[in-house]
């Protein structure tokens, strides 16, 4: 199944966040964080300064990121 279809240079680590209904995934190779909310269809991509390799929800909200 496909959740979305983005053209990701190396996406990887899908997290899904229930609270939020927010799907997180990290494109290694472009340096960056990418989020797709299934029920309105949103997409948004958040670019770092280093290149991400994981991802984790914080309880207080928002995610930590491992990266080089």
């Amino acid at each position: 199944i496909c959740a979305v279809q983005r053209r990701n240079k190396l996406g990887e680590g899908p997290l899904w966040d229930a609270r939020a209904g927010r799907l997180y995934w990290v494109d290694i190779k472009a340096g960056q964080v990418e989020t797709f909310e299934p029920a309105s269809g949103a997409f948004a991509a958040f670019p770092l300064p280093i290149r991400p390799s994981a991802l984790a929800l914080r309880r207080s909200g928002g995610l930590v990121v491992a990266g080089e």
